[in-house]
């Protein structure tokens, strides 16, 4: 065999004991603080862990009759990991390089790792985001967790950023702070004041005012590194009150308007507030306030418009009030009325019903010598609460 021939055979086998080598110890890629983890040994040996930012202590465990075996990095303010006892739990912190060795088994090259804190990648998760009250005051409050953030024993502070709408009106606040050791949840409460009047909220925090105007609500903006979050200021209201109000209702009736509040009233006896906002005739907006928080509920409705009473003489001239002729002929119309409404003229005197009902939006009467006396046109269609009427007197 030439000389060339018998370094190459070497050299392949060589290589394939390097490989029968680093196989008989195994060590998963990433190790995280706090989550267990499998070392395996193909060889009866005795497995040595040194973290190289602490050398003093060396970790010794024997794998004479075990192929693996369950470990744990933890810092000293940590709980110990669950199902895994604290012989085979070993200090660390995140970024801690760790040696993995075997005692008597040759290697080819020593196995090291460095300590994560969390997976690569991993995002903020929003655990609370609303507005509550604490001692009598109103609050944003917002609670995150984000355990790459926890990077120490000490209470770690987590830049963000918050506005209203505008990203120009940022709060000066801008750090959430760590609930508590190694709990990597991270809290903040943005003092903010609510309010709304007549179709509009107004939300001050800090020395920022932003006013938003319906349909449009406040959002509030958070954002941590390059995660953006949108939270509305205020709570949806219950569906089951939205479905018990009508589908539709007059506008400008203000006693079915205040039917509708006292409905809602009805479930909401600790409210502070409760309006009512239709908005384009398409939508009624139903805004509650409890405390420091809103509820908002919205419903598709149809707001019939305000409907309009008029007689006409025989000429054509419109009467809106004021004297009326027996014998001649009027014509009463109920403008923006609907064909299931009905007109009726009654006499105020004595209760008596002079004419009608006239069944749609328009109704001819011809007052006669008996009907003499103040009488009241009235329209009445299912969506009125107060009908509207003219007063005459008839002559």
């Amino acid at each position: 065999m030439g000389k060339g021939v018998l370094l190459g055979v070497l050299a392949l086998c060589g290589l394939f004991g390097s490989v029968g080598i680093a196989q008989s110890l195994i060590v998963p890629e990433q190790i995280y603080i706090g989550q267990p983890f499998s070392v395996k040994v193909s060889v009866p040996d005795t497995l040595i862990v040194l973290n190289l930012s602490d050398p003093a202590k060396v970790y010794e465990f024997n794998m004479e009759q075990l192929d693996k075996i369950e470990l744990c990095f933890v810092r000293a303010c940590d709980r110990p990991c669950a199902f895994v006892p604290m012989e085979r739990v070993i200090l660390a912190k995140p970024g801690d390089e760790i040696l993995f060795t075997l005692k008597k088994t040759q290697m080819e090259r020593e196995i090291r790792r460095s300590v994560l804190r969390a997976k690569e990648g991993e995002k903020p998760e929003v655990l609370t985001a609303d507005v509550v009250t604490v001692e009598g005051k109103c609050y944003f409050q917002i609670k995150v967790k984000h355990i790459s953030a926890d990077d120490s024993c000490a209470l770690n502070k987590l830049p963000m950023t918050f506005y209203v709408l505008d990203p120009q009106k940022v709060a000066r606040t801008n750090k959430l702070e760590e609930t508590g050791p190694a709990t990597g949840e991270f809290e903040a409460l943005f003092p903010v004041e609510l309010k709304y009047d007549q179709g509009k909220f107004t939300v001050k925090y800090d020395s920022n005012e932003v006013t938003v105007e319906l349909p449009n609500l406040p959002n509030a903006v958070i954002k941590i590194g390059d995660e953006e979050y949108t939270f509305s200021l205020f709570k949806k209201l219950d569906e089951k009150v939205l479905r018990e109000i009508p589908n539709k209702f007059r506008l400008g009736d203000c006693c079915s308007l205040a039917l509708i509040e006292g409905m809602v009233k009805s479930r909401f006896s600790f409210a502070e507030l409760i309006k009512l906002e239709p908005i384009d005739n398409k939508q009624l907006y139903v805004v509650v306030k409890d405390g420091c928080q809103y509820y908002v509920g919205v419903k598709d409705v149809e707001v019939l418009s305000p409907v309009q009473l008029v007689v006409k003489d025989e000429k054509g001239q419109e009467l809106h009030g004021g004297r009326l002729d027996a014998g001649k002929k009027y014509t009463i119309e109920a403008r923006n009325g609907l064909p299931d409404g009905y007109i009726l003229v009654v006499s105020l005197k004595t209760g008596k019903v002079l004419g009608g009902p006239g069944k749609g939006a328009s109704y001819e009467w011809t007052p006669g010598q008996d009907d003499k006396g103040s009488v009241a046109i009235i329209y009445v269609d299912p969506y009125f609460c107060n009908p509207p009427a003219l007063i005459f007197e008839v002559d």
